[in-house]
């Protein structure tokens, strides 16, 4: 698990540092367009909070990288087509940054049926871009079934980050892959590491990282998900303040 100092702003300016220094950052479009022999594509999954997101976005832009930010529109931790979010989202559009959906399949879509799972997937990702007024052209899956990996699925207009020229599914990460995957999953990091030394060693990567995980100062995972649970309170507490004019009889009591 990340101790605080794993998952502080300062770490991930060095981890942006080391991206730059590897020459091998790449956005999925220019992978697909220029097939360089090494790259290392940088991607984040908006689980819970797009505040952080857009908090972690700014240091990428200060620090020159531009990411790709895949976000749900059906999670029941945030609204991504609040006003509050949408703005966020496009800010962190103008800034050069893509965004894209990160797809929860729902009950509606329980099989493994990949016609109606490629129809719901489409049917999210335009009402993402109409919402917003952006270009949507990619999507990841929110804990995909290995059948829908398996099936490298291709959606008309969309970019899958677990398409297999990005990612390769397998039961043991630990050998030799053409596409390495890396992940901070969990409060920490899965599958390898994000280091210098580990993107010198490995000529194709994806480097997953979650903005629920970091924070100015870092916190360890029992006191991260704290923050984010407090983070939340507050946002809804002043929600209810700009829409109920008679809650200032209850602030304080809740």
């Amino acid at each position: 698990m990340f101790r605080k100092e794993d998952c502080c702003y300062q770490t991930y300016r060095r981890i942006l540092r080391d991206i730059k220094k590897s020459g091998k950052y790449y956005d999925y479009a220019d992978v697909l367009e220029k097939m360089p022999e090494k790259w290392l594509i940088l991607r984040h999954d908006i689980e819970f909070s797009v505040d952080r997101a857009y908090q972690l976005s700014l240091i990428e832009t200060k620090e020159g990288i531009k990411s790709t930010w895949f976000v749900q529109i059906t999670n029941n931790a945030y609204n991504a087509l609040s006003e509050k979010n949408v703005a966020l989202l496009q800010k962190m559009a103008e800034n050069g940054h893509h965004i894209g959906l990160h797809y929860h399949r729902g009950k509606s879509v329980a099989g493994g049926a990949l016609g109606e799972l490629k129809r719901d997937l489409q049917m999210q990702a335009d009402i993402l871009a109409k919402m917003t007024g952006l270009t949507v052209d990619r999507f990841s899956f929110h804990r995909p079934l290995r059948e829908h990996l398996e099936a490298d699925l291709e959606v008309d207009g969309l970019i899958n980050a677990y398409g297999h020229q990005f990612f390769c599914l397998t039961d043991n990460p630990s050998q030799p892959l053409p596409v390495k995957y890396v992940a901070d999953s969990n409060h920490q990091w899965k599958y390898g590491e994000a280091t210098e030394q580990f993107f010198a060693a490995h000529d194709k990567i994806q480097l997953l990282i979650h903005p629920l995980s970091w924070s100015e100062n870092g916190a360890e995972h029992i006191e991260n998900f704290q923050n984010i649970v407090r983070e939340k309170h507050d946002e809804l507490i002043d929600t209810i303040e700009g829409e109920w004019k008679i809650f200032d009889e209850l602030r304080g009591k809740l």
